[in-house]
Parts: C-alpha cells; sequence; structure tokens
C-alpha cells in the first residue's frame, strides 16, 4: 500500500461530548494556560491526517491529577448508533505528560448491539502521549500531525488504530475512561474503518 493511501471510514461528529475547545483564549479551555500553550494550530472541520479522515471540533478531555483537569468527567460515552467497523482510529494525546512510560492512564471500551463488551487499556508512551512530547514514537500509533503553539513549543497528535475484537457486531457506544492520573486521555477525533490499515497486527 503506498504511503499515506486514504482509508474509508464513518467518521464521528464529538460535537456533543466536548468537554475543551482546543483554543484557549482566557485560560479556561485546553489546558488552561492561554493563547501561547493551547492545540489552535490544529486544522478543525473534516480533516485528513495522514491516511485517516477525522471531523475535528473539540477535545474529549477526561479528569487528571492536574487542577486544571479537576472538573472534568471520569468517563464518557459516545452512542455509535449501532455501527460496523473493521477498526476505529483514534486521534488523541493526553493533557500532561505521564510520570512514568507504560503506565495505565484510562481504557477505550466497546459495547456491542448484545451486550457483550471489549476493553482496550490505554498505557501511556505506549498506546498515546502528551501532544508536548512529539518526539515519543512507537510502533503502536502514528504520527499524523505535527505543529507548534503560539509560544513556540513542538506541539504533535498521534493516531492510534484498534482491530475490532468483533467486527461482524453492530457497536452501540464507545466509553472513554481515565485513571486519573496526571497524563489524562484526551480524544480529538474518532473513524469507524472499513478494514484495518495493518491486517491482525494493529491493538486489540
Amino acid at each position: 500500500m503506498p504511503p499515506f493511501a486514504p482509508i474509508a471510514g464513518q467518521l464521528a461528529d464529538l460535537t456533543p461530548a466536548v468537554t475543551r475547545r482546543l483554543a484557549d483564549p482566557d485560560e479556561t479551555q485546553w489546558i488552561q494556560k492561554g493563547p501561547g500553550t493551547d492545540l489552535s494550530a490544529l486544522p478543525t472541520g473534516v480533516v485528513r491526517l495522514g491516511p485517516y479522515r477525522f471531523h475535528v471540533s473539540g477535545a474529549v478531555m477526561l479528569k487528571g491529577a492536574r487542577a486544571a483537569a479537576a472538573d472534568l468527567p471520569q468517563s464518557v460515552t459516545l452512542e455509535l448508533g449501532g455501527a460496523k467497523a473493521r477498526a476505529l482510529a483514534f486521534l488523541h494525546t493526553t493533557g500532561w505528560i505521564g510520570s512514568q512510560r507504560y503506565e495505565r492512564v484510562g481504557s477505550y471500551t466497546l459495547t456491542y448491539a448484545d451486550g457483550s463488551k471489549a476493553t482496550l487499556a490505554l498505557e501511556y508512551g505506549r498506546h498515546l502521549t502528551s501532544w508536548l512530547e512529539p518526539q515519543v514514537r512507537t510502533v503502536v500509533y502514528e504520527p499524523v500531525w505535527r505543529g507548534k503553539t503560539a509560544d513556540g513549543l513542538d506541539a504533535g497528535l498521534n493516531a492510534l488504530v484498534w482491530n475490532n475484537p468483533k467486527p461482524e457486531l453492530p457497536i452501540q457506544s464507545l466509553t472513554l475512561e481515565s485513571g486519573g492520573a496526571a497524563a489524562n486521555p484526551t480524544l480529538v477525533g474518532l473513524t469507524l474503518l472499513e478494514r484495518s490499515p495493518y491486517g491482525a497486527e494493529a491493538p486489540r
């Protein structure tokens, strides 16, 4: 497959679940550091990042150990209405840098139409990393966007592809959960893919 060949999928609109805006003009949004340290450089709307398309409107940022994340929800459930997918692409990050590599910081749980569930544990530095650590690389996620803050800090977002353990079943919902660590899971985009770019090698 050629590099960055597009992969078709159903884009989820996260707007109803957004807990923080990407731009932070008044120190109440993103990580509450103001316009010099926010994610306003990230394109919004329907955007193509690497081989994936996402609908970007804000962030579903979850609760974390930092004071600026204390008022956020511990978990959020996104209703997916019985959609099917071979894999799911997550455009995600953490608001703050983790204290240790491979610390479990949260999870994604799929609930299927028959009531069964599948969970992917999220480990910092393996499945996701802070938007301010674009230099951290693993074989598990893909770097799909790189930019800078207004203050000149390097920033980046990565995409994680999770092979759906039960692709034959309709997906009722996806639940995002935070472990409450400093590195709090933050979902910026979600796409239900018609095929996996990695075959059986993606996390499942």
